[in-house]
């Protein structure tokens, strides 16, 4: 008897997510429409690291943390994901504004 999965669609909308902010930071050279559209994806993001699957949360860690010149919004994004593997590793929490 053949069994079928269902897939979990909290699951794969992150995953989604995930590849589309994977890629868009690998953009080279930006125009302004790529630049607006990276900061709402950034931000549709930031709103789901607390439900997001932890190896997610890693790989968003590492695409981040590889982009040569962050712009502010990619800094932000990147201490979102700071303060998200904090808690989860039991590290003590980073200040929201370092000094």
């Amino acid at each position: 008897m053949a069994t079928t999965t269902t897939k979990d669609p909290v699951l794969q909308e992150h995953t989604r997510l995930v590849r589309t902010v994977e890629s868009n930071l690998k953009l080279k050279l930006e125009d302004r429409g790529e630049i607006a559209f990276r900061a709402a994806l950034l931000a549709r993001t930031a709103e789901v690291i607390p439900a997001m699957n932890q190896t997610l949360v890693t790989r968003l860690y590492e695409a981040v943390c590889a982009v040569e010149f962050p712009h502010p919004e990619i800094i932000d994004f990147r201490r979102a994901l700071q303060r998200q593997i904090a808690k989860n590793m039991a590290i003590r929490p980073l200040p929201k504004n370092p000094a």
